[in-house]
């Protein structure tokens, strides 16, 4: 159950001479219909969450009453792009819409972004399969057969607002589009093309390719009418660069990528040369102006092997980059917490601003020998979290986790918990270990949620019942997306704990007083070994027996014992432990302030500790003896 101030679950009918085993997933999904899907790319919004990727199911979930409510395609062998979005606990598909044309079976979609007002969508697209939008784009046709491409959906993914085109006249079929970003004034995309003759390249800071598959970087307005610039990125050489991810913020425009060389304006970086001399690749961060004008710096991430940076973030301090590693000697930290490198590795490094020094990194993988890829990095100020795929039965800090163990190194999702210089390693949890493969591509997180997205080859997802598509739909694959708490840990049952006190007003026999504890467990989860205390004050009270007993199915361990009550308790949800205690006053003429607590038992959530101690408090009982000295005493009361 998701609900203010923490998770918890609401425990069904089970047999008690059994242990219970909770699933230690927040929630799963399936993503799809009756054929093929997966999921590509996950984004989080306040209020809910959005997957994109490819369908060939004529019958995919919730397309109805969206912008495009049917696939369109020539052979039931294609399928269209997709776009759905998710209430936040997973429990309802809000709307979804396919997103091509009879002629766009080949249009993908490859990352998206959030605006004020719309959602935008880039990726690759053939001559006449992108959709046409309320409003035209900055260049309505794709040169050459095909080219990189723009949308703007709004949020309810029921209107396109427009669609733009991205290419040269020359080879504008091999321009692709892999990253977007939204500033306030403007829509940033970043990609790669072999085409010389980008549009809007004048007053660029690369305003014309030399290498033979060069990286770009556009801007376009934010109804994307018009493409207000276009860069290139790479200097002379026969050389190759990509970018897959693009971020923006006050301080410039980031790309990110790979490179076999000819980055520009290396001088002052953290890495001003290749870390290798061959003909692979070598990660690399570019910092631009907001306006393309100027390449303020760019620096290279790699080492002897083969390095790509795939995703990019930022917080006030630091701009990350994750991705995949072949190289042994990879300018990891000396701190870092994983320093082993495998056959294929995942990576997180952290560098300042100006792309000159160092912050932190680490290599990030067990010993699985198909490796570990990265497929998604999130940050705020105080966390990094990176996700992707493994087969590792050693993933490094999945203790503890959500799902700790691998054990028969199946091709599982990972999440990874790191603080922001990449020292610590907090925290790790394998995902969807059991029945089929899980890839995971995407990655969302706020305050108190982690979501992944990706795609499997059906099997069983856990924690699924309950979700807006618990079962596979069919198909060699659906898509899927799973819900982990921030801390990456299983979540803990819940039980609102309330003890309440009362007792006499003065003393009874001349010498006692005696109080009734009640203590209810007002749900969601049934609790076993909730400890009850209450410590008598032994200045005033020096001597005490108590009792309790359960009603409701509740129970005490013990049932009784003598002076200050510490207690376990089991309570079912609605069941209630009665203590009575009577305790001998001895205080000369002090008042007796006298306070019972409950407390959860750990790893055991209360979500209102406000009503976790009751205390009552009796002036002076001196002052009102009751005269009944010879009366005959309770039996608790007896021998004090």
């Amino acid at each position: 159950m998701l609900r203010e101030g923490g998770y918890g679950f609401a425990v069904g009918a089970h047999d008690p001479r059994h242990a219970l085993h909770i699933d230690p997933v927040l929630r799963s999904t399936f993503v799809g219909g009756n054929s093929d899907e997966w999921v590509d790319e996950l984004v989080l919004a306040p209020d809910s969450v959005y997957v994109s990727g490819y369908s060939k199911s004529a019958n995919f979930p919730g397309t109805t009453g969206g912008f495009q409510p049917a696939i369109i395609r020539n052979s039931t062998l294609l399928g269209n792009a997709f776009v759905a979005r998710y209430s936040r606990d997973l429990t309802q598909m809000l709307q979804a819409t396919y997103f091509g044309t009879a002629s766009g079976s080949a249009l993908t979609i490859q990352q998206m972004a959030l605006g004020n007002d719309s959602l935008y969508i880039v990726g690759n697209a053939p001559a006449g399969s992108l959709p046409v939008g309320q409003s035209p784009g900055a260049q309505t046709s794709a040169p050459s057969g095909a080219g990189a491409f723009v949308a703007r959906l709004n949020r309810q993914l029921t209107v396109l607002h427009a669609a733009s085109y991205h290419g040269g006249a020359v080879n504008g079929q091999f321009t692709n589009a892999h990253g977007v970003a939204v500033a306030a004034d403007s829509v940033y995309i970043a990609g790669n093309t072999i085409s010389a003759d980008l549009p809007d390249s004048a007053g660029a800071a690369v305003p014309t390719m030399t290498g033979s598959n060069d990286a770009y970087v556009a801007r376009f307005s934010l109804d994307l009418g018009t493409r207000l610039r276009s860069s290139y990125v790479s200097g002379a050489g026969n050389t190759t660069t990509d970018a897959r991810d693009v971020l923006v913020d006050g301080d410039g425009v980031y790309i990110a990528g790979n490179s076999s060389g000819g980055l520009l304006n290396t001088a002052g970086a953290f890495q001003p040369a290749r870390g290798n001399g061959g003909p692979t690749w070598d990660g690399y961060i570019a910092r631009f102006s907001h306006d393309l004008g100027t390449l303020h710096r760019a620096t290279y991430l790699g080492g002897s092997g083969e390095d790509r940076v795939w995703r990019l973030a930022a917080n006030d301090t630091a701009i990350y980059g994750a991705g995949d590693t072949k190289s042994g000697n990879f300018p990891i930290a000396a701190n870092a917490p994983d320093t082993t490198a495998g056959g294929g590795e995942g990576f997180v490094f952290a560098i300042s601003r100006d792309l000159s020094t160092r912050i932190g990194g680490t290599f990030l993988g067990g010993s699985g020998s198909t490796g570990d890829s990265v497929g998604g990095l999130a940050v705020d100020a105080m966390r990094v979290f990176v996700a992707g795929t493994t087969a590792s039965t050693d993933f490094p800090g999945a203790t503890g986790g959500a799902e700790p163990a691998n054990p028969s190194g199946a091709i599982v999702g990972f999440v990874a918990r790191f603080d922001p210089f990449l020292s610590t390693l907090q925290q790790s949890s394998y995902y969807g270990v059991g029945t089929g493969q899980k890839q995971v591509y995407g990655l969302g997180v706020d305050a108190g949620d982690v979501y992944i997205g990706g795609r499997m080859p059906g099997g069983t997802l856990p924690n699924s019942a309950g979700s807006a598509q618990p079962n596979h739909g069919g198909g060699a694959y659906d898509g899927f997306i799973g819900l982990f708490s921030a801390d990456l840990q299983p979540p803990q049952p819940s039980s609102d704990l309330a003890i309440t006190k009362t007792g006499s007003p003065d003393l009874e026999y001349n010498h006692y007083l005696i109080y009734t504890i009640e203590v209810r467990n007002l749900g969601p989860d049934a609790v076993s070994g909730a400890t009850v205390s209450d410590l008598l004050p032994g200045a005033t009270l020096v001597a005490a027996n108590w009792s309790c007993t359960g009603v409701g199915g509740a129970s005490c361990a013990g049932g009784q014992g003598s002076g200050s009550i510490s207690a376990q308790v089991s309570l079912p949800v609605g069941g209630i432990a009665t203590f009575t205690l009577c305790a001998r006053y001895d205080g000369g003429g002090a008042d007796v302030v006298n306070t019972a607590t409950v407390a959860p038992p750990a790893n055991h959530v209360d979500p209102n500790p406000a009503n976790n101690s009751a205390t009552h408090t009796v002036v002076d009982p001196s002052l009102f003896k009751d005269g009944f000295e010879d009366t005959t005493l309770p039996a608790l009361c007896t021998g004090l």
